[in-house]
């Protein structure tokens, strides 16, 4: 019998951590990345504070080349998630580094998730950083080759 009672307190406490996970994921914030017009990329200068995470989103297609470099404090990080990602990465900057060269495995909404790891999140340090991104290749380039055959070039250049 008292683990019949125990067992209501054990389901409130499993549901309390269950829902203060599902809640931490929500506090993402999510930046749009836009491109000047004719530019395929852009810098972004930013800051996290504390356990804070940044999604900063763009569209690109399957085949195209997504180059992220970061720089700024040690303990910011960045990752690159794939269209419908629900935390899983394609990059993981706090194994592999500030520098990301992705080949995209499809078409969609991406997002370059910027954190920042032990003490500065635990203690809710503010980090400034920049980030450099940019899209090339892939469907780009197969439009202009396109274009050049069109006009009787056999090359994307010119």
């Amino acid at each position: 019998m008292p683990m019949m009672r125990a067992f209501p307190g054990f389901l409130f406490t499993l549901l309390a951590v269950v829902a203060a996970a599902s809640f931490a994921q929500s506090d993402i914030v999510k930046r749009p990345v836009q491109f000047a017009k004719g530019k395929t990329g852009a810098t972004i200068k930013g800051s996290v504070t504390g356990d804070q995470t940044v999604d900063y989103t763009l569209r690109a297609a399957a085949g195209q080349t997504m180059t992220v470099k970061l720089t700024g404090g040690s303990s910011v990080c960045h990752n690159v998630l794939p269209p419908g990602s629900t935390g899983e990465a394609l990059f993981v900057g706090s194994r592999d580094g500030n520098r990301s060269t992705t080949t995209l495995p499809a078409s969609g909404e991406y997002a370059i998730r910027v954190y920042q790891m032990g003490n500065a999140s635990s203690s809710g340090k503010r980090s400034n950083f920049t980030l450099d991104v940019a899209i090339t290749g892939g469907a780009q380039q197969a439009a202009a080759r396109l274009r050049c055959r069109s006009r009787g070039r056999t090359d994307a250049s010119a």
